[in-house]
């Protein structure tokens, strides 16, 4: 799939190879693949972005996210770990040491 706005219930896995946007009534209820994702809505999973994750102020997810970027707003809630590529690659690199 290209690109995908969701405004509905989804259960189940969403892997998308362009950007989503998850508007503030759509609700997923199971793992993110994207290449970046703007939420506004509701994630119970885990998170996966190439690019860029931005919550809004009304975004809720309850989850990890594994991604190159990460942006928040205000208000929104995050209930989990985020992992950054680039901190990866800098743990590898010490580890490696």
């Amino acid at each position: 799939l290209g690109n995908t706005k969701i405004y509905g219930k989804i259960n189940g896995p969403i892997k998308v190879d362009g950007d989503v946007v998850i508007g503030e009534t759509g609700v997923i209820l199971g793992e993110v693949n994207a290449k970046n994702l703007i939420l506004e809505g509701t994630v119970e999973g885990n998170v996966h972005c190439k690019g860029t994750l931005k919550l809004s102020s009304s975004a809720k997810l309850n989850g990890d996210a594994y991604v190159k970027h990460f942006s928040s707003e205000e208000g929104c809630l995050f209930a989990g770990k985020c992992i950054m590529e680039k901190m990866e690659k800098l743990k590898e690199h010490r580890k490696n040491a």
